[in-house]
C-alpha cells in the first residue's frame, strides 16, 4: 500500500508539472509550433491521469472503462510530437495537404480501432489483471497492434532524427533548447520501449506516465533558461549560419537568444550574455526611450512605429575604432512579434569614405567659390579700361567732324568690340557660377521644370505643348535656366519679321541679304520665311528634348551655336552658352537637330538615361 500511494503521489506530480508547463507557455508563447506542443502537453497530461485513474482503483471493471478512455488518446501523442518537431525545426513545408490527409487518416483509423475493440478485438485480445505490487490491468497484445505501435515508433524517431539535427547544426540557446528536448523524449521512449518488449512480464508497471515528469522538467528547463520557443530555431538554420553580417535573435522581451560568429566578433563577450535582456548583457545596442513587450504589436515595418534599438554603435579598438550600423527585424507571425533580429554590419570604411567625399565636396565648394570671387574681380576690373576705352572712342568721333567711311566703319567696329566685352565682363560671373557641377542632385520632373521656365519668360503667342514626362536628377534652378534659355532662344530668332539664323532656331530676313547668326556665320535658313508658333517640351529615350516649329537651323553651323560670344546683331550670344555649361554641369551632353517640323529640336542626353 504505501508503495502504491507513493506511486501515486509521482503520477499527480507529473500531471500537475505537465499542466502547469502547458499553462505557462499558453500565456506567454504563440505559433504554431507552441500550439502543437501544447496539444501534446494535453495528450501526455490525458494518458497520465487515465493511467492514474487505473492504479487509484481496485475495481476491475473501472480498470477496464478507464483504460479504453485514454488509451485511444495515448494513440495520438507520437504523430502530434512528430508534427511539432516538424515545425519546431522549420520544416512546416512538409506539411502539405496530401501529407496532413494521410496523417488524419492514419489518426482517426487507430482511434476508431482502439475505441471499437471490445467489439472485434484486433488490437487486444484479452487483459490480466496482475496484483503485484497493486493492481494493475494489462493488455494481450496482436499482430495488428504491434504494427501499429512501430508506427508510433517511427514518428517518434523522426521527430527525435530532426531535433538531432538540429542539435548538430546549431549551438548555443538553440542547441541546448534541442538537447533538453532530445533527452526528454528519449527518456520516453526508452522507457517504453522497454515496457513493451519486456520478457515474461519483467516490469509489472509500466515507467513511461513517471518518465513523462523527467520530460516536462527538461521542458520547463528549457522553457526558462533556455527562451525554449522564443525565436523559431530555423531561424539559427537559415539566417546565422548564411548571412556575412552579425546577427543577434532576441525574444519579444528583449532577452538575448541567439547570435552567430560575425556577431561575436563585435562583441566578444555576447556569449555571456544568452538569456539576459540586452539592456543588461549589451546596453550599448539598447535604446532606453522606448520598452519592448510581447504584448506590443511592433510589427510596422514602415518605420512609424519606434523599435527600442539604435542605429549605430561605436566600438573601441585601440587604434582603429569601428562603427556599426544595427538593422533591425520584428520576426512575427499572425501579427503578434515573436522575436527580433538584430543584424550588425560594419559600416566603417564606408563612412569613412563619405567622410573623405563631403571633404572633397567642401573643397569643391571653396574652389568653385573662388572662382566665382575670381569672376566677379576680373569682371569689376574690366569695367575702368573698357570705360576709359568708351570715352576715348566718345572724343576721338568728337575730334574727327567728318571721318571718312573706312574710318567711321572702323570706329563702328570699335564700339561693336567694346560692347561684346563689357557683355562678356557682365556675364562672367554667371557663367563661372553655372559651370559648376551639381554635387546635390535632387528629384525633379521635366514637366515641373518646363512649366515653371515657360512661365516667367515673355513668349507672346508662342504654346507649349508637352509630349511625355520624366524624373530628372539635378538643380531644379539651373534646370529652369536651360528652359528660360531656350524658350528666349525661340522667341528672338523664330518669331516676328526679322527672324535670324542663330541661337536655335534661324532664318533671314524676307529680303535676300543674309544676316549674321549666333554661331558668327551668315547662311540661308533652311525654311525662310517660317514663323515659329508652338514649342514642344518631351522625353526621349535617352532624356529629353525642346523643339520648335520655326525656320530652323543650317546643318553647318550646329557644331558652333554654343560657343561662347557668338551672337546675332543685338544679341549677346550667351544664351546658348549658359545652357551648355548648365547641361554639362549635369555631366548631360547638348546637341541641336532639325525637329520632325522642319525647326530647331534640342536634344539632351541625361546621365541617367
Amino acid at each position: 500500500m504505501p508503495f502504491r500511494l507513493a506511486y501515486l503521489t509521482v503520477l499527480v506530480v507529473v500531471l500537475v508539472a505537465v499542466l502547469r508547463t502547458a499553462h505557462w507557455v499558453r500565456r506567454h508563447r504563440n505559433g504554431p509550433e507552441t500550439r502543437t506542443f501544447l496539444v501534446l502537453s494535453i495528450l501526455i497530461a490525458y494518458w497520465v491521469f487515465g493511467f492514474t485513474l487505473q492504479a487509484a482503483t481496485s475495481s476491475t471493471h473501472f480498470k477496464f472503462l478507464a483504460f479504453h478512455l485514454w488509451v485511444p488518446v495515448a494513440w495520438l501523442a507520437p504523430l502530434t510530437w512528430f508534427v511539432f518537431t516538424v515545425r519546431y525545426t522549420g520544416r512546416e513545408y512538409w506539411l502539405t495537404s496530401r501529407v496532413r490527409a494521410l496523417l488524419g487518416t492514419w489518426a482517426v483509423l487507430v482511434t476508431g480501432l482502439s475505441v471499437t475493440n471490445p467489439w472485434h478485438r484486433l488490437l487486444w485480445r484479452d487483459f490480466q489483471l496482475r496484483t503485484d505490487p497493486f493492481p494493475v490491468l494489462n493488455a494481450v497484445r496482436t499482430p495488428i497492434h504491434d504494427l501499429i505501435l512501430a508506427t508510433s515508433y517511427v514518428f517518434v524517431l523522426a521527430g527525435v532524427f530532426l531535433l538531432a539535427i538540429l542539435f548538430v547544426r546549431t549551438r548555443r540557446s538553440v542547441a541546448r533548447q534541442a538537447g533538453l528536448l532530445l533527452v526528454g523524449s528519449g527518456a520516453l521512449l526508452i522507457a517504453h520501449v522497454t515496457f513493451m518488449t519486456q520478457v515474461d512480464g519483467a516490469i509489472e508497471l509500466n515507467p513511461t506516465p513517471a518518465t513523462a515528469g523527467i520530460f516536462s522538467l527538461l521542458v520547463a528547463r528549457a522553457l526558462f533558461r533556455h527562451r525554449l520557443f522564443a525565436v523559431q530555431p530555423f531561424a539559427r538554420d537559415v539566417v546565422l549560419s548564411e548571412i556575412s553580417d552579425g546577427v543577434v535573435i532576441l525574444d519579444a522581451e528583449g532577452h538575448l537568444s541567439d547570435f552567430n560568429g560575425r556577431a561575436k566578433a563585435f562583441f566578444p563577450d555576447i556569449s555571456e550574455g544568452i538569456g539576459e535582456h540586452l539592456s543588461t548583457s549589451h546596453p550599448e545596442l539598447f535604446d532606453g526611450t522606448a520598452a519592448v513587450s510581447s504584448n506590443d504589436s511592433r510589427t510596422d515595418r514602415s518605420g512609424t512605429v519606434p523599435l527600442p534599438f539604435v542605429d549605430r554603435v561605436r566600438l573601441e579598438r585601440g587604434d582603429d575604432d569601428r562603427t556599426v550600423a544595427v538593422e533591425v527585424s520584428p520576426l512575427t507571425t499572425a501579427a503578434v512579434v515573436r522575436g527580433y533580429v538584430l543584424i550588425l554590419r560594419d559600416v566603417t570604411e564606408h563612412e569613412r569614405l563619405i567622410e573623405r567625399l563631403e571633404s572633397q565636396n567642401t573643397k569643391l565648394e571653396a574652389k568653385n567659390e573662388q572662382l566665382e570671387r575670381l569672376a566677379h574681380v576680373i569682371s569689376h576690373d574690366l569695367q575702368t579700361p573698357l570705360s576709359t576705352a568708351e570715352k576715348l572712342l566718345t572724343l576721338l568721333r568728337l575730334d574727327l567732324a567728318d571721318p571718312g567711311p573706312d574710318v567711321d566703319q572702323s570706329l563702328e567696329d570699335m564700339e561693336t568690340v567694346h560692347r561684346r566685352l563689357r557683355e562678356f565682363a557682365e556675364h562672367m560671373p554667371k557663367l563661372a557660377r553655372e559651370s559648376t557641377d551639381v554635387d546635390r542632385p535632387v528629384e525633379c520632373t521635366l514637366e515641373d521644370v518646363a512649366r515653371a521656365a515657360w512661365d516667367v519668360v515673355e513668349t507672346g503667342s508662342l504654346e507649349l505643348e508637352l509630349e511625355g514626362d520624366r524624373l530628372l536628377e539635378g538643380d531644379p534652378r539651373r534646370l529652369q535656366q536651360v528652359f528660360e534659355n531656350l524658350y528666349r532662344n525661340v522667341v528672338e530668332h523664330a518669331v516676328g519679321d526679322e527672324m535670324q539664323v542663330g541661337t536655335g532656331s534661324s532664318s533671314v530676313p524676307p529680303s535676300s541679304t543674309p544676316t549674321s547668326g549666333d554661331d558668327g556665320r551668315e547662311s540661308p535658313s533652311s525654311h525662310p520665311g517660317r514663323t515659329a508658333s508652338t514649342v514642344r517640351v518631351g522625353a526621349s529615350e535617352k532624356g529629353f528634348y525642346v523643339a520648335d516649329d520655326g525656320p530652323g537651323i543650317v546643318p553647318e553651323q550646329e557644331e558652333e551655336l554654343f560657343e561662347y560670344g557668338v551672337g546675332t546683331k543685338g544679341s549677346s550670344g550667351f544664351g546658348l552658352a549658359i545652357v551648355r555649361t548648365i547641361v554639362e554641369a549635369h555631366e548631360w551632353d547638348i546637341s541641336v537637330t532639325e525637329s520632325r517640323s522642319g525647326g530647331a529640336r534640342f536634344e539632351i542626353v541625361t546621365e541617367n538615361a
